[in-house]
C-alpha cells in the first residue's frame, strides 16, 4: 500500500514539517516565558522538525523509483529520471563533488 501512494502518505506531510522545523519562531529565540512556556521541549520539537520532513521526503522519493522499477506503477516524468540515474551515476557525481 504504501508503494501506490508516496506523495500523499510522505511528501506532502514532510514537506509541511519541514516548512515548520524552518519557519518555526521558536527556534530563533530561547527558553522564555512571555505568554506561554516555551522551554526546552519545544526547541526540541522546531528542532528536530526539518530532519524528520527531509527524511520523509526523500522516503517518498525513494518509494517512487522502487515502485516504477519494480513496475507496479506506470511511468510518468519520474520514471525518465529514474532510468537515468542509476547507483553507478550517483557514485560518479558524488565523487566528483568531493
Amino acid at each position: 500500500m504504501l508503494l501506490f501512494s508516496p506523495r500523499w502518505l510522505f511528501l506532502y506531510p514532510g514537506l509541511v514539517l519541514f516548512a515548520f522545523g524552518i519557519c518555526s519562531p521558536c527556534r530563533s529565540f530561547g527558553p522564555s516565558t512571555r505568554q506561554r512556556a516555551l522551554d526546552i521541549h519545544t526547541l526540541l520539537v522546531a528542532g528536530f522538525s526539518p530532519c524528520l520532513g527531509y527524511q520523509m521526503v526523500l522516503f517518498a522519493l525513494f518509494t517512487k523509483i522502487f515502485a516504477i522499477r519494480a513496475g507496479s506503477t506506470r511511468i510518468s516524468a519520474a520514471g525518465i529520471v529514474v532510468a537515468l540515474v542509476t547507483l553507478e551515476v550517483g557514485l560518479a557525481a558524488a565523487c566528483s563533488w568531493c
